[in-house]
C-alpha cells in the first residue's frame, strides 16, 4: 500500500501539523505502507489558462 502526504505549509518540515503527523506515518511505515510526502511550497503550480489544450491537443495532458 502507497500514502501520500501533502504538505502545504511554508514552514516544510517545521510546520506544527508535520509535526504532529510523523508519529502517525512511523506508524505507518511500521506496517509496510510506502509514504510519500511531498512539499507543495517547493512545485510551481500554474493556474488553468482555460484554452482547452489538454480536452483537444493532448487529451488528459496538461501543458503546463
Amino acid at each position: 500500500m502507497k500514502a501520500i502526504v501533502l504538505n502545504l505549509s511554508s514552514k516544510k518540515e517545521k510546520s506544527n501539523t508535520l509535526l504532529i503527523t510523523h508519529p502517525f506515518l512511523e506508524g505507518l511505515k511500521e506496517s509496510g505502507v510506502e509514504i510519500e510526502l511531498v512539499e507543495v511550497a517547493d512545485l510551481t503550480i500554474n493556474r488553468c489558462r482555460g484554452n482547452q489544450d489538454c480536452y483537444y491537443k493532448t487529451p488528459g495532458q496538461c501543458k503546463q
